[in-house]
């Protein structure tokens, strides 16, 4: 090394050991200096750091002695805690081709070079450069070749440097990942050529009493995880039967021999022995992420599985015997990063996976249970028996190790999360007579039921809070995706009763609380109408709400989200109780300034009782209801929101607009007035707040607010909110446009609703100037983003219904009405379904009014947009596949009550004969799905011909009357 880059590397470590080390004297050498911050197990994460770095790489030469010490030191700094996020390319580049070019090198020290560059590219991929990537790969595929490199230490550091190159590398690693696959298969695989073909298989000859050969295949398996969490092509990979592999090391070495061996050494619950997060991620660098325990695990044979060892296993070495403590740490890890594997294919190719459920979890715990249980719904404490087929159940019920445990909970999540289309096929069938077939619907409800019944038999056995956690995870996501209208009623309050007794463990109340919260989600079921108002139940949401007792915010915030899940699900059965019991703890939460974070839960509770209270009295006509719920209200808008409408926090103000928008008309209209105004001035006050989201929910509650009929008639309100509107409808945020978009279609909609009165007069509603602004803002929405579109169009044709007529007679007034049909036509042609419908409907709405200009001018000739119009109502009509569109296509065009309104004879005769071909491609072949929607289609062409019945046109009237005769 040159002294002068010497003395400036010397310089830069002297200023790093000063920040980390400053209380020791620095080191005489370099690589004294070096070794001496190898020590160190905290780091800073500055600019500092890369700058060592990236000195060391351009001036220690890989043949220096102190190469090695730097190999280490780029190790320790880049796999703790920190991340190298302060990396330029440049820098990165000249760190990476550091340790390639050091790689390259016949007689370098390649564990830790590669172990350093392992560390460097972890999460890094946004630091490739395109040659560096091939260089990359080049090297790594060479080093992790079986057939090339004979040392197991140098092909595992290879292997582990392929999978954190790929971790989060997303599609700038595609062209390789094919290559990376095949190479890591040939570490754990051997090509097998039968009837099938030629495919990869796991291999039976791997030396397993051989330490090195089991870290190469964990290791292996880490590699394939972030494999395949990149590209879900790789499953259906015709190299392999991937999930086979998986199965294979999954179930490596269960059995009642390493299991009831490990009952020898009682294991405990691992404890946290590192000072910090730094030492899991360098585990998680250089072996795999959840192994971190040095507890004894145990396994089954591997003959079992397909997996063999050498004679050697059968040695007198003391980690050869599958019961040592060391080989099943090691199994261990092949084990967790197998079902990492899994969970990887759960995630990114849950179709793929599906199928194969049963080679996971089998429908046979009742065999498990006949070697295993006791009286009392109890199993035996150890494994007594490998007469039954492997599952995950049985890992998760008797595997003595907390990580392997958690890990099957972990692949459960992920085997279930968002398998509910696939559930929801599911049946638990009743049939007492056996049967040689079974659908594929009463094979998952088998299945079903098996989980649930594994789960409930894991959640009486399991004592381990970490595994706990996972646990009710896993129920919480089983439940989340099941159709329980199909499987037995006895599933959900199975599982209550396994969950009820953990509730004494505080450490636990968060995971019960969302588990509950899933349960009681789940509507209709009869065993949960009695159970809601339990003793025990209520007791939980009394404890859990309370504030200051000794609770955390999530239990507050989870305790308030059961309650709005039960209110929502069970109002009859448990309302007002549940509300009566919880009265005195809303009240403290939300009025104690200092318990902010709880607030908005609590309100969301609040709320939830107000959305039932409207769907209560929409049912019940009586008044008796009516006054409970006065009362209700009346202390909410007095006492409550007026004071979440001035909280600090943001969220809590949007909740009390949610609360407002919630709101019953009948409440409403039975209130004082005083309480009413209060409830008005509150909205009015927030559609102007800071924050996007406070106003955009002021606009939605609003626009709830404009559609009661004592607010409907008073121009001033209705003046007043198309002013504060208008202002949000030009708002930076989509959130606010959106939300504002629909306010003004309820602006409109109630206006047509007072239209019907004799007196109405618009203008004393709306000025001519705000007409004309409603008018150009809503025809901007009709062409802005599609959140915006349905909504807009609705306001267009609810607006232009209710114009007078004089305003069709100004020049630059129809000029905008031009422009506003365009954008009615554009939405009635092309967009979403729901936007469509509403197009087509506001165009019927629009054509409702005798003064809309459509067909003859009073001056002669045709509006310009009339043939437009009628045409791509007609072309909806013929080719929309979506009959709600249809339906209404074909009311907009039986709208106009004069035939002058449709243009010329030419024009008529096109749009009687879109309705005749209507009826005909109506009598085709209807999915079932859509044949309520056909008859109503069916009536609505009947009553538009019907409409035209007196300006048919003579070659049209036979076909007309035959089907007016049908």
């Amino acid at each position: 090394m040159p002294p002068k880059n010497a003395e400036h590397f010397y310089s830069l470590l002297s200023q790093y050991k000063e920040l980390v080390l400053p209380n020791e004297q620095s080191a005489n050498s370099l690589a004294s200096l070096l070794d001496q911050l190898n020590t160190v197990e905290t780091t800073r994460t500055d600019q500092l750091v890369i700058d060592v770095l990236v000195t060391g790489c351009k001036c220690i030469s890989h043949q220096e002695d102190m190469a090695a010490s730097f190999y280490l030191f780029i190790y320790k700094q880049l796999s703790k805690k920190s991340r190298a996020t302060n990396f330029r390319p440049a820098q990165f580049d000249v760190c990476i081709n550091y340790l390639l070019s050091g790689l390259d090198m016949e007689d370098s020290n390649k564990v830790d070079l590669l172990r350093a560059l392992s560390a460097l590219v972890f999460e890094n991929s946004n630091m490739y450069r395109p040659a560096s990537i091939a260089r990359l790969s080049k090297t790594l595929l060479k080093l992790a070749d079986k057939s090339k490199v004979s040392s197991l230490q140098i092909r595992r550091m290879a292997i582990n440097c392929i999978g954190n190159t790929c971790s989060g590398a997303g599609s700038k690693l595609q062209p390789y990942y094919a290559s990376f696959y095949e190479c890591l298969l040939s570490n754990v695989c051997t090509v097998s050529h039968s009837n099938h073909g030629t495919i990869m298989v796991t291999s039976n000859m791997l030396d397993f009493a051989d330490t090195a050969v089991r870290k190469v295949a964990s290791s292996t398996l880490r590699a394939l995880q972030f494999l395949l969490s990149q590209d879900k092509t790789l499953v259906t990979n015709p190299l392999c039967d991937i999930i086979d592999i998986i199965h294979s090391f999954v179930f490596m070495n269960v059995s009642v021999r390493a299991y009831q061996s490990s009952s020898l050494h009682p294991l405990l619950p691992p404890t946290t022995s590192s000072p910090s997060a730094t030492i899991a991620r360098r585990n998680r660098l250089s072996s795999q992420p959840m192994a971190q325990t040095a507890t004894p695990f145990s396994w089954r044979s591997q003959k079992s599985t397909g997996l063999v060892s050498s004679d050697s296993e059968l040695s007198d070495s003391p980690h050869s015997d599958v019961t040592s403590p060391r080989r099943q740490r090691d199994d261990a890890k092949i084990r967790i990063n197998a079902l990492l594997c899994l969970s990887a294919i759960a995630n990114t190719s849950p179709k793929a996976l599906y199928p194969q459920w049963q080679k996971f979890l089998p429908d046979t715990f009742s065999i498990f249970l006949s070697n295993h249980g006791l009286e009392g719904s109890q199993l035996h404490p150890i494994l007594r028996s490998d007469n039954q087929p492997l599952s995950l159940f049985t890992i998760l019920l008797y595997d003595p190790a907390v990580t392997v445990r958690s890990a099957v909970c972990h692949t459960l999540v992920a085997i279930l999360n968002d398998a509910k289309p696939y559930l929801s096929l599911a049946l638990e069938s009743n049939k007492k007579s056996k049967s040689s077939f079974t659908s594929f619907s009463e094979s998952l409800g088998l299945i079903l039921h098996d989980i649930h019944t594994g789960l409930i038999y894991a959640l009486q056995k399991e004592q381990v809070n970490m595994v706990l956690v996972v646990l009710f995870q896993v129920v919480t996501t089983l439940v989340e995706n099941c159709t329980y209208e199909r499987l037995s009623s006895n599933h959900i309050p199975n599982l209550y009763n396994a969950i009820i007794p953990h509730w004494k463990n505080k450490d636990l109340h968060t995971s019960i609380l969302k588990a509950l919260n899933a349960i009681f989600s789940i509507p209709k079921q009869e065993s949960l109408n009695q159970l809601c108002t339990s003793d025990e139940f209520i007791n939980i949401l009394v404890q859990a709400t309370t504030t200051g007792n000794d609770n955390d915010e999530g239990v507050e915030i989870e305790g308030w989200k059961l309650a709005a899940t039960t209110t929502k699900s069970y109002f009859a059965q448990a309302m007002p109780f549940i509300w009566e019991k919880l009265d005195e703890n809303f009240e403290k939460t939300v009025m104690d300034s200092s318990n902010k974070k709880c607030v908005d839960a609590t309100l969301r509770f609040a709320e939830a009782y107000a959305i039932m209270i409207q769907q209560c009295l929409q049912q019940d006509e009586g008044n008796e209801e009516l006054e409970k719920y006065k009362e209700w209200w009346v202390k909410m808008i007095g006492k409550y929101l007026q004071s979440a409408s001035n909280h600090s926090l943001s969220s809590v103000k949007v909740v009390s607009c949610d609360c407002f928008a919630s709101m019953s008309k009948r409440v409403f209209e039975s209130l004082h007035y005083r309480y009413q105004r209060l409830a008005v001035t509150l909205l009015f006050g927030l559609v102007s707040d800071t924050d996007s989201n406070v106003r955009a929910a002021a606009c939605r509650g609003l626009g709830a607010f404009v559609l009661f009929p004592s607010l409907r008639e008073d121009p001033m309100f209705v003046s007043n909110m198309t002013k504060s509107i208008l202002t949000q409808s030009l708002d930076k945020a989509i959130v606010v446009r959106v939300r504002s978009s629909w306010a003004i279609g309820n602006l409109c909609d109630a206006l047509v609703l007072e239209s019907e009165k004799e007196e109405f007069n618009l203008r004393e509603y709306m000025s001519t100037s705000e007409w004309i602004e409603v008018l150009n803002i809503t025809t901007a929405g009709a062409l802005d983003n599609d959140k915006l579109r349905s909504n807009s169009v609705r306001a267009i044709g609810s607006l232009l219904r209710i114009t007078p007529k004089e305003y069709f007679d100004n020049t630059r007034i129809m000029s905008l009405v031009k422009n506003a049909v365009d954008g009615l036509i554009k939405n009635v042609e092309t967009g979403p379904l729901k936007t469509r419908w509403n197009a087509c409907h506001a165009t019927s709405n629009a054509l409702s009014n005798p003064y809309f200009p459509i067909g003859y001018m009073e001056e002669g000739g045709i509006y310009p947009w009339t043939h437009t119009v009628y045409q791509a109502l007609c072309q909806s009509l013929l080719c929309c596949k979506n009959f709600k569109v249809r339906i209404n296509a074909c009311l907009a065009i039986s709208t106009p009550e004069r035939e002058d309104q449709y243009g010329d004879k030419k024009q008529l005769f096109a749009i009687v004969k879109s309705v005749t071909d209507a009826w005909d491609t109506c009598q085709e072949k209807t999915d079932y799905k859509e044949l309520k929607y056909k008859e109503q289609l069916e009536e609505q062409i009947i009553e538009s011909l019907k409409h035209f019945r007196d300006w048919i046109p003579p070659t049209l009237k036979e076909k007309v009357d035959q089907i007016l005769d049908v």
